[in-house]
C-alpha cells in the first residue's frame, strides 16, 4: 500500500470571490484579456483562453469595479509570476494562478486589502479550487 502525506493549503492569504476584468500587458500592449475567478492580497486565479508557461513573469492590469457614482475606474498594476496553468473544463478555458510580487503603486496593496475585506465574499478554505 502506498502511503502519502497530506498536503496542506499552500496559499497563505484568504481568497475572495471576484469577477473583475484583467489584462496581461507587455511593453504597453495588451497581449491577453481574462477574468479573475478569485483573488487574495498575494495572488489570483484568472480565466484565460491562453495557456501560460509556468514561471512566466507577467504584468497584470486589474480593472477594479467603480466604488461610487462619479468616481473614476481604477486600474491596479501588479507584477507576478505564473505558478500554475490548468485547463478548466467547467469554463472551457485555462485557469492560471498568478502569485503577486510587486504592486506598481505601493498604496494599491492597501486599496486592494480594503476592497477585499469590505466588499467581496470570502471563500471558505474547504471550497478553494485545487491547484
Amino acid at each position: 500500500m502506498l502511503l502519502t502525506k497530506p498536503v496542506g493549503e499552500p496559499r497563505k492569504d484568504g481568497r475572495y470571490r471576484a469577477s473583475w476584468r484583467v489584462a496581461i500587458v507587455r511593453q504597453g500592449r495588451i497581449l491577453h484579456e481574462g477574468r479573475i475567478r478569485d483573488i487574495s492580497i498575494s495572488g489570483t486565479a484568472v480565466l484565460f483562453d491562453y495557456n501560460f508557461e509556468l514561471g512566466m513573469e507577467v504584468e497584470l492590469h486589474i480593472l477594479m469595479p467603480v466604488q461610487s457614482n462619479g468616481s473614476a475606474q481604477k486600474i491596479l498594476i501588479v507584477h507576478g509570476k505564473v505558478c500554475y496553468s490548468t485547463h478548466d473544463s467547467k469554463y472551457f478555458c485555462f485557469r492560471v494562478g498568478i502569485s503577486f510580487y510587486k504592486f506598481e503603486v505601493a498604496s494599491d496593496r492597501d486599496y486592494l486589502i480594503n476592497i477585499l475585506t469590505t466588499r467581496q465574499t470570502v471563500i471558505p478554505k474547504s471550497r478553494y479550487a485545487p491547484l
